[in-house]
């Protein structure tokens, strides 16, 4: 397995404005990030930050992105940028029903459907190592199989388990390192606006 230099958790500002009052529940959130941030530092050397920034301003190196707007989101990176962009970006917190469409769509590394990363904040004590949405092509990397029914996977994305992780923190730092040294996904539709 390849090593991280970096690992940066990107959380999006919101891209509608909070109703006055608001603002303050941003500090209680970001803790949220900050935890996670703490539990990947466990796994790896790498540097790892969390930064409230859009996508397009995020710096190198391996990145898991929270946003209210993947669409919007992709549409601010530089055109010629978004297909490496994506590659090295796993989005956090995603809708189970949109996840393998945004994924195909833009060729993301992977993502952590909502269900997912709510288990990991409130029940660590039962974790695995398994429930990351990844590339079926990088799979074997990580020692890891598509787990789950059909409609949890598609045509270059499964629900990936790895018996080779204990919890999820250690398996995104384990697919990410992978995913740095990736060829891009093939056969993403094109980036063009």
């Amino acid at each position: 397995m390849t090593s991280l230099e970096a690992i940066t958790i990107v959380v999006e500002p919101p891209r509608v404005e909070a109703p006055p009052g608001a603002e303050g529940q941003w500090t209680k959130e970001m803790a949220r990030y900050d935890h996670f941030a703490e539990a990947l530092r466990a796994h790896t050397s790498a540097r790892v930050d969390v930064v409230r920034a859009f996508l397009r301003d995020a710096p190198g190196g391996a990145l898991v992105v929270r946003s209210t707007g993947y669409e919007a989101m992709m549409d601010e990176v530089v055109v010629e940028e978004r297909a490496a962009v994506a590659a090295r970006s796993l989005l956090l917190d995603i809708d189970r029903s949109t996840v393998l469409s945004v994924l195909e769509r833009h060729g993301f590394a992977g993502g952590i459907d909502r269900n997912r990363w709510f288990e990991w904040r409130s029940q660590r004590d039962r974790e695995t190592g398994g429930g990351l949405y990844g590339r079926r092509d990088l799979a074997p990397s990580i020692g890891g199989r598509c787990v789950g029914p059909p409609s949890f996977q598609g045509a270059r994305y499964c629900v990936l388990g790895s018996d080779r992780f204990a919890d999820l923190p250690s398996l995104v730092v384990g697919y990410l390192a992978e995913c740095m040294h990736a060829p891009l996904v093939p056969g993403v539709e094109s980036s063009e606006p």
